[in-house]
């Protein structure tokens, strides 16, 4: 069995699972709800800010 440790471009699925606490899923639903926007692109957008925000602190 082989761990995926780094994005694999030649994954043809690339996904994400992650579990949350019931709460901490119910405050992102109030979040994501109101800005209307689906779980997906919800995360994506809260993930791309924090890595604009890393690579920000790293300069």
């Amino acid at each position: 069995m082989s761990n995926r440790l780094f994005y694999d471009p030649e994954y043809r699925r690339p996904y994400i699972g992650v579990r949350l606490p019931a709460q901490q899923l119910a405050d992102l639903d109030r979040a994501r709800i109101e800005l209307r926007l689906s779980r997906s692109e919800f995360l994506r957008r809260a993930i791309a800010a924090q890595l604009q925000q890393l690579r920000a602190v790293s300069k």
